[in-house]
């Protein structure tokens, strides 16, 4: 079902950097809804035909595409690695791993120093258990 299964102890070393990267692509969301909402006031102000307008919308246009890849390519980054961010807002994280030869998510949020909690993979953060052992 996954190409990598983590044990606990793998999933928890990777949390320290996990948090760093949660925290750049909250910045990034940030930054990305700041540029929409200033896009949404000037596309309601009009054009008045001048180039300046047109050029500003343009570059404005243009960062929000960046910040948009930016968010992008982190997430592929962590997803290579078999790491799946599950909400950018909550700083959710799931890790495949395995309970009692069963595939499953450990889940992990922002904030949390270790990673405490499992879910099945078709369930949701809302159903999540306590980790008592992860198969190694």
């Amino acid at each position: 079902m996954f190409s990598y299964y983590f044990t606990l102890e793998e999933a928890n070393k990777t949390l320290e950097d996990l948090a760093e990267e949660m925290h750049v692509l909250q910045e990034l969301q940030l930054k990305y809804r700041e540029l929409l909402a200033v896009r949404l006031h000037r596309k309601q102000e009009g054009f008045d035909g001048s180039n300046t307008k047109e050029e500003k919308l343009f570059m404005l246009e243009a960062r929000i595409d960046f910040w948009e890849f930016q968010s992008r390519q982190l997430i592929k980054q962590l997803e290579s690695k078999s790491i799946f961010v599950k909400s950018i807002d909550q700083g959710l994280v799931d890790f495949p791993a395995k309970i009692d030869g069963s595939p499953v998510l450990l889940c992990w949020k922002q904030g949390e120093s270790e990673i405490l909690h499992y879910h099945g993979v078709f369930e949701t953060y809302k159903k999540r258990k306590k980790v008592n052992y992860i198969d190694e």
